[in-house]
């Protein structure tokens, strides 16, 4: 077999084992969003919908993790809440790897609202979700995070307020930091790195949404053979007054365990 024909063999696994991830994930979600909406009757307390949201949101992250190749290794530990965590973001293995890692609510970008079933997830899983062309949705983001914190929840969200190339840290947006000024609640931070198999392409063109078509992102995600992905923990806690002062010390926390995308390019 020559070269040409073992790559077009190599070519139509891919998209054949492709096609076989998105049915598996498909049937997981399925089977985990009834055993979740079944289970809902016996945990209405706000304890027991916290632990049943972590059971069912982590073991979803983690099926999804594992079917599309990725692995996750950690290395520290997030703050205890209540409290907020903050990371740099490049597209959807940051949240599925938070969430199948650490116990937070998530704030997230408003669109998913209407997206079929994720939107309907979402809010299953108390995401605070926020018009991010709208100012006046801070209030009321706010509000939901401060009820968040005190049922001593970990709020996570991701400053940039947008997924990046991963070349850099980008700017951090101090609106979000707003609760954690007024309140005097900790901030914790994380960095998260990632690394591909040795036949895919770099992980810029893999984990990074930033400047692509959706379902060209899509497409990299469920092609590749493996991702690896790990998580490092800042050490120590952000307390301050100035929701200012904390985004800019969080961004050069962060930017302080960042290490680029292999194959990123700055804009």
């Amino acid at each position: 077999m020559n070269g040409r024909q073992e790559n077009e063999r190599a070519s139509a696994w891919r998209t054949l084992r492709a096609g076989l991830r998105v049915a598996c994930i498909a049937v997981v979600t399925l089977v985990l969003a009834a055993v979740w909406f079944l289970g809902k009757p016996w945990h209405r307390s706000a304890e027991r919908h916290r632990a049943w949201r972590r059971r069912i949101f982590g073991a979803w992250s983690r099926d999804v993790l594992a079917l599309v190749g990725a692995r996750i290794t950690t290395r520290g530990v997030p703050l205890p809440g209540p409290c907020f965590l903050v990371a740099n973001h490049h597209g959807w293995h940051d949240i599925l790897a938070f969430a199948a890692q650490v116990d937070c609510v998530f704030v997230s970008m408003g669109e998913i609202r209407g997206w079929p079933l994720v939107g309907t997830m979402a809010r299953a899983f108390d995401t605070i979700l926020i018009d991010r062309k709208e100012r006046r949705e801070i209030p009321r983001v706010n509000a939901q995070i401060q009820a968040a914190l005190a049922r001593g929840e970990r709020v996570c969200f991701f400053p940039e307020s947008r997924t990046t190339s991963g070349a850099r840290v980008e700017h951090f947006h101090s609106a979000l930091f707003e609760n954690a000024a007024l309140s005097g609640s900790p901030v914790g931070w994380a960095a998260v790195r990632f690394h591909t198999g040795p036949k895919d392409p770099p992980p810029a063109r893999v984990v990074a949404w930033a400047a692509r078509p959706f379902e060209q992102y899509l497409r990299g995600i469920l092609l590749a053979d493996r991702v690896e992905i790990e998580i490092v923990f800042g050490e120590g806690a952000l307390v301050g007054t100035d929701r200012k002062a904390l985004a800019h010390e969080a961004e050069e926390q962060v930017r302080s365990l960042f290490v680029p995308l292999e194959g990123a390019e700055l804009p």
